[in-house]
Protein backbone atom coordinates (compact mmCIF):
# COMPACT_ATOMS: atom_id res chain seq x y z
CA UNK A 1 0.00 0.00 0.00
CA UNK A 2 1.27 3.19 -0.83
CA UNK A 3 2.06 5.98 1.61
CA UNK A 4 0.18 8.50 0.09
CA UNK A 5 -3.34 8.33 0.29
CA UNK A 6 -3.86 10.06 -3.09
CA UNK A 7 -1.76 7.04 -4.63
CA UNK A 8 -4.34 4.48 -3.50
CA UNK A 9 -6.86 4.79 -6.01
CA UNK A 10 -7.50 6.81 -8.68
CA UNK A 11 -9.25 10.65 -8.93
CA UNK A 12 -13.33 9.57 -9.68
CA UNK A 13 -12.79 11.88 -12.51
CA UNK A 14 -9.77 9.52 -13.82
CA UNK A 15 -11.89 6.36 -13.27
CA UNK A 16 -14.63 7.83 -15.16
CA UNK A 17 -12.79 8.73 -18.16
CA UNK A 18 -11.13 5.42 -18.31
CA UNK A 19 -14.43 3.87 -18.23
CA UNK A 20 -15.48 5.94 -20.83
CA UNK A 21 -12.37 5.04 -23.00
CA UNK A 22 -13.00 1.37 -21.74
CA UNK A 23 -16.54 1.54 -23.30
CA UNK A 24 -15.67 2.97 -26.39
CA UNK A 25 -13.03 0.41 -26.88
CA UNK A 26 -15.37 -2.32 -26.41
CA UNK A 27 -17.85 -0.60 -28.77
CA UNK A 28 -14.75 -0.07 -31.16
CA UNK A 29 -14.01 -3.85 -31.25
CA UNK A 30 -17.63 -5.07 -31.46
CA UNK A 31 -17.66 -3.07 -34.55
CA UNK A 32 -14.25 -4.47 -36.03
CA UNK A 33 -15.02 -8.24 -35.01
CA UNK A 34 -18.93 -9.05 -35.48
CA UNK A 35 -20.15 -8.37 -39.09
CA UNK A 36 -23.38 -6.13 -38.68
CA UNK A 37 -25.58 -8.27 -39.80
CA UNK A 38 -26.29 -10.99 -37.44
CA UNK A 39 -28.75 -13.15 -39.41
CA UNK A 40 -27.69 -16.85 -40.55
CA UNK A 41 -26.99 -17.34 -43.95
CA UNK A 42 -27.34 -20.42 -46.14
CA UNK A 43 -24.14 -22.56 -45.94
CA UNK A 44 -23.90 -23.43 -49.15
CA UNK A 45 -26.53 -21.38 -52.12
CA UNK A 46 -29.87 -23.26 -52.26
CA UNK A 47 -28.82 -24.90 -49.14
CA UNK A 48 -31.56 -25.65 -46.07
CA UNK A 49 -28.74 -25.67 -43.74
CA UNK A 50 -27.98 -22.16 -41.96
CA UNK A 51 -24.90 -20.76 -40.74
CA UNK A 52 -24.07 -17.94 -38.44
CA UNK A 53 -21.53 -14.80 -39.77
CA UNK A 54 -19.64 -14.71 -37.15
CA UNK A 55 -16.45 -16.09 -37.15
CA UNK A 56 -14.00 -17.83 -34.79
CA UNK A 57 -11.27 -15.72 -34.84
CA UNK A 58 -13.98 -12.43 -34.54
CA UNK A 59 -15.34 -13.73 -31.18
CA UNK A 60 -12.08 -15.00 -29.65
CA UNK A 61 -10.74 -11.31 -31.02
CA UNK A 62 -13.79 -9.41 -29.29
CA UNK A 63 -13.78 -11.52 -26.01
CA UNK A 64 -9.86 -10.85 -25.55
CA UNK A 65 -10.26 -7.34 -25.70
CA UNK A 66 -13.18 -7.40 -23.37
CA UNK A 67 -11.05 -9.58 -20.98
CA UNK A 68 -8.05 -7.03 -21.43
CA UNK A 69 -10.31 -3.94 -20.55
CA UNK A 70 -12.03 -6.05 -17.43
CA UNK A 71 -8.08 -6.30 -15.58
CA UNK A 72 -7.17 -2.67 -17.12
CA UNK A 73 -10.49 -1.29 -14.89
CA UNK A 74 -10.21 -3.88 -12.24
CA UNK A 75 -6.12 -2.55 -11.87
CA UNK A 76 -7.55 0.99 -11.69
CA UNK A 77 -9.62 0.42 -9.32
CA UNK A 78 -13.05 0.59 -11.00
CA UNK A 79 -15.54 -1.41 -9.09
CA UNK A 80 -16.44 -4.37 -10.76
CA UNK A 81 -19.90 -3.80 -11.22
CA UNK A 82 -18.94 -0.57 -13.52
CA UNK A 83 -16.05 -2.37 -14.90
CA UNK A 84 -19.15 -4.94 -16.14
CA UNK A 85 -21.31 -2.22 -17.28
CA UNK A 86 -18.39 -0.12 -18.62
CA UNK A 87 -17.18 -3.12 -20.99
CA UNK A 88 -20.45 -5.19 -21.54
CA UNK A 89 -23.08 -2.42 -22.00
CA UNK A 90 -21.69 -1.16 -25.26
CA UNK A 91 -21.39 -4.49 -26.91
CA UNK A 92 -24.92 -5.60 -25.96
CA UNK A 93 -26.32 -2.44 -27.26
CA UNK A 94 -24.72 -2.84 -30.81
CA UNK A 95 -25.61 -6.33 -30.73
CA UNK A 96 -29.19 -5.10 -29.88
CA UNK A 97 -29.49 -2.54 -32.58
CA UNK A 98 -27.99 -4.67 -34.91
CA UNK A 99 -30.75 -7.05 -34.72
CA UNK A 100 -33.43 -4.60 -34.88
CA UNK A 101 -32.43 -3.39 -38.02
CA UNK A 102 -31.70 -7.03 -39.99
CA UNK A 103 -34.96 -8.83 -38.82
CA UNK A 104 -34.82 -11.88 -39.95
CA UNK A 105 -37.64 -13.01 -42.59
CA UNK A 106 -38.02 -16.27 -40.95
CA UNK A 107 -37.75 -17.45 -37.27
CA UNK A 108 -34.46 -16.95 -36.19
CA UNK A 109 -32.64 -17.64 -32.60
CA UNK A 110 -30.57 -14.06 -32.52
CA UNK A 111 -32.56 -12.02 -30.97
CA UNK A 112 -34.04 -14.70 -28.31
CA UNK A 113 -30.27 -14.79 -27.65
CA UNK A 114 -29.71 -11.53 -26.95
CA UNK A 115 -30.75 -11.45 -23.09
CA UNK A 116 -28.45 -14.32 -22.37
CA UNK A 117 -25.83 -12.96 -24.20
CA UNK A 118 -26.23 -9.52 -22.75
CA UNK A 119 -25.73 -11.06 -19.25
CA UNK A 120 -22.69 -12.75 -20.33
CA UNK A 121 -21.52 -9.87 -21.91
CA UNK A 122 -21.97 -7.75 -18.41
CA UNK A 123 -21.19 -10.27 -15.67
CA UNK A 124 -18.00 -11.69 -17.36
CA UNK A 125 -15.63 -8.95 -17.37
CA UNK A 126 -17.32 -8.00 -13.84
CA UNK A 127 -16.35 -11.24 -12.54
CA UNK A 128 -12.84 -10.85 -14.06
CA UNK A 129 -12.31 -7.20 -12.44
CA UNK A 130 -13.42 -9.23 -9.50
CA UNK A 131 -10.67 -11.95 -9.59
CA UNK A 132 -7.84 -9.43 -10.62
CA UNK A 133 -8.71 -6.63 -8.37
CA UNK A 134 -5.70 -5.58 -6.72
CA UNK A 135 -6.42 -6.72 -3.41
CA UNK A 136 -7.04 -10.52 -4.78
CA UNK A 137 -3.38 -11.77 -4.65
Amino acid sequence: MPRNPSLARPAAGRRTLTGLAASAASAGAYALCIPWDLRNRAAEPGGIDGTTPVSVLGFLSLALVMLALSCLLSRLGVTALWTGLAVGTPVSALMLVSFLTHMPEDSDMWPVAWLPLTLLAVSVPAVVALLTAPGNS
